[in-house]
């Protein structure tokens, strides 16, 4: 008995180690992710939320309906980039002038950054979670990998620098989860009864804010109701009630948005970029949930495959577990909806939109994990007087359980350990990268002469970036009309209409000829030319009656974007 009570303590000191040291690994990458905020690169989706952000909220709101994603996390980015600007002011590290102190309309590189840190902040919020109420809930292991899971799985790293809204919505999809739990509490005598509203409020606070930060999140948020009902309806009538207001009353609430999302639907149903699905994007989901950021793609695939039997094998040993499934609901839902409106309607799901419900799926699997290591701490049933004949009752491979539970918590480390180093080392590539592509653009900023500089770009994204960084990183569009310092042409192709009406300083030529009228013109003509098709277009000038003679400056990666820089010239 002794020995069986010391091997118990050794067991719980063990896991309160790695629970530590995961807690650690988890500010650690927090911390290092806070560093990498301080780099100005962005891509071409993070260039329309900064352009929405800097917008005063009233014309924010109406531009967002040119967007496929509620107004929300444009709103709160809004008034974080400005509150860290009046702090970044007060303490004289980034000072601000008195016009952009009162209108808000901030310029440079210290709106991107702030921005940036905006999204480590919700990651932030889950570290709490981990520590406080997941710890209390299942213990140290369980909330030191919950902290490390939210941010170092696959694919997750890489939103906690991206200025978009995936980390917010990630969070408030996952604190609903976590809000959800009283409602699925299987001892009768712990069951909620009646109108509980402090109970509920954080489930309806949180999932209306999902919902009106991106539309599947709202999707994700339905499913939750859903399953907390059917529930309900077979468990404890008592709290029935209380949901059913939730759901109508956050259904009331988003009665508001309903116009725009019909309107956007509307606007994207005739040319919309997603492509169809079929049987292999089953498979695509797996990988891009699973796969590691192992350079060997063979040992990446293996990997993913071995994970994935281990989530399955955790998944069915806890198949009655109501709250695991709960935690699903919201990617499970996101697939549902994706394939079918897909399927009935036009192709409108691709996988980075499971991105809202990824952080609940991962603390799902952890509470399988956790149940299979511990099952008499985390079987509610276990607690009763025949606790012990129910735990080996429902788990009659007891060591291979604990076993198969044991390999996943191993795995999970590994796959967080690699993934995030993988993220770290591109990010600091980039972040090295930029600061010749940084000194480029001041280049392009700083001409003085009369003529100015033109830029001209074979790619719409590229040509949004430099319609951005070549006039000051700075709100060009809402100069009531004038012309930027440093114009921009996109060359043989179109914009769509979601850029021209963000991004409508950007002009649009076609031909040679064009540009022969822009060298004409006096101005420096640089070409910023991407992809292998930019040789193509330099040698049709070149062809032209007029020859146009073209100098290769150099390349430069700009955050995704790779573009050699051609000054062009009459010979």
């Amino acid at each position: 008995m002794n020995n069986l009570n010391n091997s118990k303590n050794i067991w719980d000191l063990m896991q309160r180690i790695v629970g530590i040291l995961m807690y650690l690994a988890a500010a650690g990458a927090l911390a290092f992710s806070t560093y990498l905020c301080f780099s100005p690169d962005i891509w071409y989706d993070e260039l329309y939320s900064i352009q929405f952000a800097l917008k005063p909220v009233a014309e924010m709101v109406k531009l967002t309906a040119a967007d496929v994603h509620p107004p929300l996390y444009y709103v709160i980015l809004h008034y974080l980039i400005r509150g860290f600007g009046i702090i970044g002011n007060a303490a004289g590290i980034a000072p601000m002038s008195a016009e952009s102190l009162a209108t808000g309309a901030l310029t440079g590189n210290m709106p991107v950054i702030y921005a940036k840190i905006a999204s480590v902040i919700p990651l932030m919020i889950l570290f709490i979670y981990g520590i406080t109420i997941i710890r209390k809930r299942y213990g140290v292991l369980i909330g030191g990998l919950f902290s490390c899971v939210v941010i170092a799985m696959p694919q997750m790293a890489d939103y906690s620098v991206e200025i978009r809204m995936y980390s917010w919505v990630m969070l408030f999809v996952t604190a609903m989860c976590i809000h959800a739990k009283p409602f699925i509490e299987a001892d009768k005598d712990k069951q909620i009864r009646g109108l509980k509203w402090g109970k509920i409020f954080p489930v309806f606070i949180y999932g209306l804010m999902a919902c009106y930060t991106q539309y599947y999140a709202a999707v994700s948020v339905a499913f939750v109701y859903l399953l907390l009902i059917i529930w309900s309806v077979r468990k404890n009538i008592y709290q029935l009630g209380i949901l059913l207001i939730s759901a109508n009353f956050t259904a009331v609430c988003y009665v508001p948005w309903i116009g725009v999302v019909l309107s956007q639907a509307r606007s994207v149903s005739s040319n919309y970029w997603i492509q169809p699905l079929s049987l292999r994007s089953f498979g695509g989901i797996i990988k891009y949930l699973m796969k590691p950021g192992f350079f060997n793609e063979k040992l990446a695939t293996i990997l993913a495959v071995v994970l994935f039997v281990l989530v399955a094998f955790a998944v069915v040993i806890n198949i009655r577990d109501v709250y695991m499934w709960l935690c699903f609901m919201p990617v499970i839902g996101i697939i549902a909806f994706g394939f079918a409106a897909s399927i009935l309607l036009r192709p409108v799901f691709t996988y980075r939109y499971m991105i809202p419900g990824m952080a609940a799926l991962w603390f799902g699997v952890l509470l399988g994990v956790g149940r299979l290591l511990n099952p008499k701490v985390n079987d509610a049933e276990s607690e009763s007087p025949d606790g012990a004949a129910q735990v080996k009752k429902a788990y009659p491979f007891g060591k291979v359980c604990f076993c198969g539970g044991l390999l996943l918590t191993l795995l999970l480390i590994v796959f967080c350990i690699r993934d995030y180093w993988a993220f770290r080392g591109n990010e600091l590539y980039k972040r090295v990268n930029m600061v010749e592509t940084e000194k480029f653009w001041d280049d392009v900023n700083s001409d003085n002469s009369d003529e100015g500089t033109i830029l001209i770009c074979n790619f719409d994204q590229v040509s949004a970036l430099s319609l951005y960084y070549a006039n000051g990183m700075r709100d060009v569009v809402g100069d009531a009309g004038l012309e930027p310092p440093v114009m921009v042409y996109l060359y043989g192709a179109m914009t769509d209409e979601v850029l021209a009406n963000t991004f409508p300083g950007i002009l649009t030529i076609s031909e040679p000829w064009e540009v022969e009228e822009l060298v004409d013109s006096g101005s420096r003509v640089l070409f910023l030319g991407s992809f292998n098709s930019r040789e193509d277009i330099i040698e049709d000038w070149k062809n032209q009656p007029r020859s146009l003679s073209s100098e290769n400056k150099g390349s430069y990666l700009h955050e995704r974007y790779w573009f050699d820089v051609f000054e062009v010239t009459k010979p």
